[in-house]
């Protein structure tokens, strides 16, 4: 056993984040779109990613001494964390208990593909209070596009059953639906779809990836992996939805040579259309601010209403700096981000430095700066920079009309969806401050509909 660090005598006065992965990169699917998989590549000869039970201790106890409280929330990740079993998760609530003050409230989250959920596991969350996030890519037809098995076979059914346990035993949940270059083509399918499954918390994650340079460069990839357009007019169309995406009427000027920046970059296939990624959210965001708002939660329109009200989100990818939440792997090395698991990127290990030590490096604060301060011209000038803040620094991967480097990938679709939404959000605002009920607002927006077609 290494030697345990000691704390360092630092104070901080907001809260950070630490997304930690129990099992590494070990998954008991092989989603075709998963980033995370090739995580493995780290740990050269390791077939163990189970996190030890010394290591498990070590993280709650410097994590519950670096956050100011009086909530502290762990959230455990993956690849897939339940492959690492209840006794761990059993002995994690115990330390909790063991390592908090008394006046501190502890908030357990897991991400789990749903594909192992049952009765033990869901007895086990609700005893202890934990939030579950389930990945759904919605219905039958579009979930099993990629969401299969390591012998490619379905998970729908699967997935499904651990739905109606998590409501059965009444745990708070919410669905991560990624959004790819083939679902996101039916937003109005997906939407109805959860809503008939009683689901009323959404996160829509825009899947983007870019291959390496060292892919790219030498033709290592797969091409059947890569495009550089975005043409998807071979796309089967399933013939109970018709919902092609199309080019916005509203769009301002700049808008196309924007997206013409995105079909310049290489991505992976399954990677959204930047157009469609627009199409799809206002699609959805017509239905629910006529009829479901105030009952179902989606997280980029709560994030919208939050910038509006307060000038800032609690989400990092739409916030003017990140770097407050890290990722840390299996065996307690600790990296700037879940999605900057890289060596380039590795702040330490947490038995030999404390989390805040290194969440208090100078490196990670240049990492979370550089979201600010890396904004290319372009970005700094736009009128919704406030909703956007350059999106993912991960995305920041092409170029502008004028030649700058860093613009986000899926900057023509936000710029359209945050512009598009901006009348819809001061009605919003308005309801809540004049102390209405946000089931208000479906009324004022038919008065408004009425008043645009009369």
């Amino acid at each position: 056993m290494t030697e345990r660090s000691r704390r360092p005598e630092l104070e901080r006065e907001v809260p950070f984040h630490v997304m930690t992965m129990p099992t590494g990169p070990a998954c008991n699917l092989e989603c075709e779109y998963c980033y995370y998989l090739d995580k493995s590549e780290l740990y050269p000869g390791r077939g163990d990613f189970r996190m030890s039970e010394d290591t498990l201790e070590e993280f709650i106890k410097q994590y519950i001494e670096a956050q100011p409280g009086p909530q502290i929330t762990f959230a455990w990740q993956g690849g897939e964390p339940t492959l690492r079993g209840i006794e761990f998760y059993r002995k994690a609530v115990r330390l909790q208990q063991e390592y908090a003050p008394t006046d501190t409230h502890i908030v357990n989250s897991i991400q789990t593909n749903g594909f192992r959920l049952d009765e033990e596991w869901c007895e086990f969350f609700a005893e202890n209070d934990f939030f579950v996030g389930i990945s759904i890519d919605g219905p039958r037809e579009l979930h099993d596009r990629y969401r299969k098995t390591r012998n490619d076979k379905p998970t729908f059914d699967e997935v499904m059953n651990g739905l109606s346990l998590l409501q059965k035993y009444d745990i708070e949940y919410n669905v991560l639906c990624s959004l790819n270059d083939y679902n996101s083509q039916y937003p109005l399918r997906i939407y109805e779809f959860f809503k008939e499954q009683g689901v009323e918390w959404i996160q829509f994650i825009p899947l983007v990836e870019f291959p390496s340079d060292s892919e790219i460069g030498t033709g290592s990839s797969d091409s059947s992996t890569l495009r550089t357009d975005l043409d998807k007019s071979d796309r089967p169309v399933y013939p109970w939805v018709r919902e092609r995406a199309d080019l916005p009427e509203d769009v301002d000027d700049g808008y196309q040579d924007v997206l013409d920046a995105a079909k310049d970059a290489s991505t992976t296939a399954w990677s959204v259309d930047p157009a469609v990624y627009s199409t799809f959210l206002r699609t959805i965001f017509e239905e629910w601010i006529r009829n479901d708002i105030g009952n179902i939660s989606i997280q980029l329109f709560d994030q919208c209403l939050e910038i509006t009200l307060t000038g800032e989100a609690s989400l990092c990818v739409h916030n003017e700096t990140c770097g407050d939440q890290v990722a840390m792997e299996h065996n307690g090395d600790v990296y700037a981000c879940d999605h900057f698991v890289d060596p380039g990127f590795k702040r330490g290990n947490i038995h030999q430095t404390h989390l805040t030590e290194m969440l208090d490096s100078e490196e990670q604060r240049k990492f979370g700066e550089y979201k600010r301060r890396g904004l290319p011209a372009r970005c700094q000038e736009c009128p919704v920079l406030e909703f956007c803040h350059g999106g993912c620094p991960k995305n920041r991967h092409i170029t502008t009309p004028a030649g700058d480097f860093g613009l986000n990938y899926l900057c023509a679709g936000y710029r359209s969806f945050f512009r598009y939404v901006q009348p819809y959000l001061e009605i919003i605002e308005r309801t809540i401050q004049e102390n209405k009920p946000l089931p208000l607002v479906m009324d004022e927006v038919t008065v408004r509909d009425n008043h645009l077609s009369s």
